[in-house]
């Protein structure tokens, strides 16, 4: 019994090795995807952080 139980763990470790390199993986891809974004759209960029900070500072400022 001792022995399926070191079983399991070592294939939940696996599985989740496995699930954090995927994880991984996609964040790596979508970082890469994000920078060519900004830099073929830096006023586009440049335009939506003012807008989001104006409407921030509005949200704030009435309380």
């Amino acid at each position: 019994m001792v022995g399926s139980a070191g079983e399991l763990l070592d294939q939940a470790g696996h599985a989740v090795a496995t699930e954090v390199g995927a994880a991984a993986g996609k964040a790596r891809c979508m970082s890469a995807a994000t920078d060519q974004y900004v830099h073929r759209n830096p006023w586009t960029i440049v335009g939506l952080a003012a807008t989001a900070g104006l409407i921030l500072g509005a949200l704030l400022s009435r309380r």
